[in-house]
C-alpha cells in the first residue's frame, strides 16, 4: 500500500465540481466511461434518493491525485453501505485499477467513518468494475444476487441471432406473425433529442403504472420520485447524445418501452415495461429483437442489460457474469459474528415473489 495516501471524508454540502471532476476522471480513465458509474448518473441518485446522512469518500494522494471515490449511508450500528439504491445496477464506487489491495483500502475508509465502523456493505459488484478482490478472505463475504447478460455481437444482427437458440427464434417469429394475423402491426421509435425524451419518460411511466407495478405500488410515474430521477437523468445523458427511450407503437398505442443510456463501451438498457393486455404478442421480446438492429450495428458498444436474467432472458445472452452483494469486516472476528447473525435472518426470511413474464 501507498503511504502518501489518505481517505477524506464529506458531507454533501461540502463537495464541490471539483470533487465530481476527479470523480469522472477515474472512471474514464479507469472503468471505460461506464454509464452507471458516471457523475451523471451518481449526482442524479445521491440528490433523488439520498439524505443528509450521505457521506462522500474519496482516496488521494498527498499531491490531490485521486485514487478512489465512493458514495456511502449508514446501515444500522456500526455498518456503513456504498449507496445503492434500488435504481442503481452498479454500487457507486470509482478507484484507480493500478491501486491494489481494495478490501484493505475499504477498511481503512471503515475506520475513518463516524463512530465504530465494524462493516462496510459494497452491494451490486459486477467483477470487471469491482475494486473488492474476488479471492475468499475471512474478512471477505460474498454473495450472488443472480447472472446477469451481455449481447456483444461483433458481426450484427444476422449472425448473432443465427447463433441463438431454436426455442427464442422460433418464439420471436412466432409472435411477431400471430401478431400480423390479428392485425397488430408494431413499429419502433427511438427518442433521443433532449427536448423529447422527458414526455418519453412521461409516457413510460404511464405504461408502467397501469400494470402490476402499478397496483403494488413501485411503478415509475410522472408524479413520483422515481419519474422524476428518470426523467432528469435521461434528459442529461440526452444532451450528450447517450440516451434513447425505444417505443414499440401499435398504431397509436404504445405496446412496450426501454429506457436505455450509454457510454463508448456500452449500451445499458435501465428499464423495460409493456402493455400487458398484449402478453400474448410478446411486444417486449419484438422490441427487443428491433431494437438490436441498430443496437448491434454499433461495433465499438456490447449490449448490458443488468438484469437477474431467468432462463427465459439467457436465451439472448452471448456472456453473463454474477453480480454480488460484498460485506467487508473491519477484522476476522467482526466477520464471524455478522455471518453467524446473517445466517441466522437468513434462515428466516421469506421467499420474495417472482414478477410476471411476458408469456
Amino acid at each position: 500500500m501507498s503511504g502518501d495516501a489518505h481517505w477524506t471524508i464529506a458531507a454533501s454540502q461540502e463537495v464541490d465540481e471539483r470533487w465530481w471532476a476527479d470523480w469522472d476522471r477515474l472512471n474514464d480513465t479507469h472503468l471505460q466511461s461506464h454509464p452507471l458509474l458516471s457523475s451523471r448518473w451518481a449526482r442524479n441518485l445521491a440528490a433523488s434518493f439520498g439524505s443528509q446522512d450521505l457521506r462522500f469518500a474519496r482516496l488521494s494522494r498527498r499531491n490531490g491525485e485521486p485514487l478512489a471515490a465512493t458514495i456511502l449511508q449508514p446501515n444500522g450500528f456500526g455498518r456503513w453501505r456504498v449507496f445503492c439504491p434500488a435504481q442503481a445496477a452498479v454500487a457507486l464506487l470509482v478507484f484507480d485499477r493500478s491501486v491494489a489491495g481494495g478490501m484493505q483500502w475499504l477498511q481503512r475508509l471503515l475506520r475513518r467513518m463516524p463512530g465504530i465502523g465494524l462493516v462496510l456493505d459494497v452491494p451490486y459488484q459486477d467483477e470487471p468494475y469491482s475494486w473488492v478482490e474476488t479471492a475468499p478472505h475471512a474478512c471477505l463475504h460474498r454473495v450472488s444476487l443472480g447472472t446477469t447478460i451481455r449481447i456483444r455481437a461483433p458481426e450484427g444482427l444476422d449472425k448473432y441471432w443465427a447463433e441463438r437458440p431454436k426455442e427464442l427464434r422460433d418464439n420471436v417469429r412466432r409472435r411477431q406473425r400471430k401478431a400480423g394475423e390479428e392485425g397488430i402491426q408494431f413499429r419502433l421509435a427511438a427518442v433521443t433529442e433532449p427536448a423529447s425524451i422527458g414526455a418519453a419518460v412521461d409516457r413510460y411511466g404511464q405504461l408502467e403504472s397501469s400494470g402490476w407495478k402499478g397496483k403494488e405500488g413501485t411503478a415509475l410515474h410522472p408524479d413520483n420520485v422515481q419519474g422524476r430521477f428518470y426523467r432528469a437523468m435521461m434528459e442529461a445523458y440526452a444532451a450528450s447524445g447517450d440516451a434513447g427511450m425505444f417505443e414499440l407503437w401499435n398504431g397509436e398505442r404504445l405496446a412496450a418501452s426501454r429506457i436505455v443510456i450509454r457510454g463508448p463501451t456500452m449500451y445499458v438498457i435501465l428499464k423495460t415495461t409493456f402493455d400487458e393486455s398484449l402478453r400474448n404478442f410478446a411486444p417486449g421480446h419484438v422490441q427487443l429483437y428491433e431494437m438490436f438492429r441498430t443496437m448491434l450495428a454499433d461495433q465499438q458498444r456490447v449490449v448490458e442489460l443488468y438484469t437477474k436474467a431467468t432462463r427465459d432472458w439467457l436465451l439472448w445472452a452471448t456472456d453473463t457474469r454474477s453480480i454480488d452483494d460484498v460485506s467487508v469486516y473491519r477484522g476476522g472476528l467482526v466477520g464471524e459474528l455478522v455471518a453467524r447473525r446473517r445466517k441466522r435472518k437468513d434462515a428466516a426470511a421469506p421467499a420474495p415473489a417472482a414478477a410476471p413474464t411476458e408469456g
